[in-house]
């Protein structure tokens, strides 16, 4: 029976010396996952920078499946990584940034925020668990623009969001008229 695996872990190579006892290479930390060594670049006495490391390369070894699937098998944490990959490329371009200094820029931090308390809340459910009902009961409404909203903008079509036009033009008409102004004709 062969052995499980261990995943990806943080190890400290030890310095190499050449034949006369002379260090040729420092002690680093490097990433062993399944047999294959990955540098972190980070010296033995950069513990934070190396676990660092280890977390970008096990969020990079996931990436989710974008195919067709059916709405009950869709994890809304994988819409929001979807949807954090394609904004942080927008966001790289507009500020100027790489993955390093991206969290100088407030609104990148106010969105990593935002996404944390969606998954926080979302992440585990699926697509076809989110509809009105389960949105209200989180105490938001979709109408303000709230965080549920969000997931609903992000997953749902614009036909399930919002409602009709002539609903809306019906809408602000009756309203209108209950406030004594005949409002437009139609």
């Amino acid at each position: 029976m062969p052995r499980r695996s261990k995943g990806a872990r943080l190890q400290l190579r030890a310095a190499r010396r050449d034949k006369r006892g002379k260090i040729t290479h420092q002690a680093t930390w490097i990433i062993r996952d399944n047999g294959r060594d990955v540098g972190t670049g980070c010296a033995a006495d950069e513990i934070a920078a190396a676990e660092k490391k280890l977390k970008e390369y096990i969020d990079s070894k996931y990436t989710p499946k974008r195919r067709v699937r059916h709405i009950d098998d869709i994890p809304i944490a994988d819409v929001l990584s979807i949807y954090i990959d394609a904004q942080f490329e927008k966001f790289r371009d507009r500020f100027g940034v790489d993955s390093e200094t991206e969290d100088a820029v407030a609104a990148v931090r106010k969105f990593k925020k935002r996404i944390e308390r969606l998954n926080d809340w979302w992440g585990a459910k699926t697509l076809g668990e989110v509809n009105v009902r389960s949105v209200a009961r989180t105490g938001s409404s979709v109408a303000t623009g709230a965080v549920p909203g969000a997931i609903l903008r992000i997953c749902a079509p614009p036909s399930a969001i919002m409602p009709p036009r002539d609903f809306i033009a019906r809408s602000s008409r009756s309203h209108c008229r209950k406030r004594g102004n005949p409002g437009t004709n139609g």
